[in-house]
């Protein structure tokens, strides 16, 4: 039978003979066991911002697009070329088994400007599923109504990369901005949701997307769009 009083005794005796030593090798265990937990720590904060960047951008997602044109034999890249439709859109979401939402979208980069001040950003045609397939929340005014797609309206809402650089404290809802030459009133803005990687999520503007199609990008493919995104019920049904 071991007798543990003994075995602490000779133990402690042993510490006390050898200070330093102990204290050195006490210091090592320490060092050692804090370093793992601390990686540990960074490991775990490193995977949940990236899962959080990844579920800012939209979950369960597939983004259809169209060809890719060619000028004087080079490759404009895809989703140059309008073979995508908003009936394709309508096609997908009737037909497609395990679809939650679907979403056309016309994009391009345009100057914008309010005032004298001016901005080169992304806008995006859209309709109002765009803002939940891509996870977009309102944070003043409001979203797009069918009428203002059904008019064609001339209405945006920012994000708020745009809204600061073109609006600093000023509110800019019912603020005339002009998107390119055209004139927009601001009916929304968006909630901050950050950098996903190299891509400002702020950074663009939102109009309906028959006013993108009919007013600002214009296109010989009556109804075109040069994406479809995609949301999955679950992530199995994206396969």
């Amino acid at each position: 039978m071991i007798d543990y009083k003994s075995t602490l005794k000779i133990a402690i005796n042993s510490l006390k003979i050898n200070k330093m030593r102990s204290a050195l090798t006490s210091l090592g265990i320490i060092i050692g066991v804090s370093a793992v937990i601390i990686m540990l720590a960074v490991g775990a904060g490193a995977n949940k911002q990236v899962q959080a960047n990844m579920e800012s951008m939209g979950s369960n997602l597939l983004t259809v697009r169209s060809a890719t044109a060619k000028t004087g034999g080079v490759s404009m890249g895809m989703g140059s070329k309008p073979t995508l439709s908003v009936k394709d859109a309508q096609a997908i979401k009737k037909m497609a088994r395990g679809v939650d939402a679907v979403a056309p979208v016309m994009n391009s980069t345009k100057q914008v400007m309010y005032g004298n001040q001016n901005w080169s950003t992304s806008v995006y045609g859209i309709t109002t599923p765009y803002l939940y397939v891509k996870n977009y929340e309102i944070e003043l005014g409001r979203p797009f109504t069918r009428d203002d797609d059904n008019n064609a309206a001339k209405v945006a809402i920012i994000g708020s990369t745009v809204e600061r650089e073109l609006f600093g404290d000023v509110n800019p809802i019912d603020k005339t901005i002009r998107i390119g030459n055209a004139p927009f009133k601001v009916i929304g803005t968006l909630k901050t949701k950050g950098t996903a990687g190299p891509m400002d999520q702020d950074d663009l503007l939102f109009i309906p997307l028959s006013t993108a199609q009919r007013k600002v990008f214009g296109t010989d493919f009556p109804g075109s769009v040069n994406q479809i995104v995609v949301k999955a019920n679950t992530l199995e049904d994206t396969d």
